[in-house]
């Protein structure tokens, strides 16, 4: 079915089936976000931004092209519509502390991968990937490698842009 057609046809009615693993992983770095301003790209129905908001973490945005309504609707939150295809070409138009992105950077398609990663680090200092397998590797010049945490076979692995020391 695919990525878009399986969105077009479940979008209203998504739901996260990690979010209990996503939650662990956030715990863990709940401190790191603090005072931090967030998007949550490729945000589904809200799951990451419910559970900063829950923590008190109030500037928060999400970014999904397919669920972008639900999002709105469980968050009261804005939501942009760009996909990997924008943000490989045209990036973001804001910028963002950190840029958490669950369960969805592997499915970037690895054509793309270098640009949006390339992309994402001028736009924010830290990206967190949460994700169901080792990918995307990335051993990008656009990001450095800080840490990784895996928890029943979920990984999140933290990264530092390549830009962020000069915005300081």
């Amino acid at each position: 079915m695919g990525v878009e057609e399986y969105y077009r046809q479940h979008a209203q009615d998504y739901e996260n089936p990690h979010e209990e693993f996503i939650h662990h992983h956030l715990k863990f770095r709940i401190k790191e976000f603090e005072d931090k301003s967030i998007l949550d790209l490729c945000c589904g129905g809200g799951e990451v931004t419910k559970f900063l908001t829950d923590r008190k973490i109030t500037d928060v945005e999400g970014c999904d092209p397919f669920t972008h309504d639900v999002y709105v609707e469980n968050t009261n939150l804005p939501c942009h519509k760009f996909d990997f295809k924008h943000l490989a070409t045209k990036g973001l138009d804001k910028q963002y502390d950190v840029i958490i992105c669950s369960f969805a950077m592997h499915l970037c398609p690895d054509s793309m991968l270098h640009n949006v990663l390339y992309n994402l680090s001028v736009s924010c200092d830290t990206l967190l990937i949460i994700t169901p397998n080792k990918k995307p590797f990335i051993d990008d010049s656009s990001f450095t490698f800080e840490n990784e945490v895996i928890y029943n076979r979920v990984y999140s692995r933290l990264y530092t842009s390549q830009f962020a020391k000069r915005r300081e």
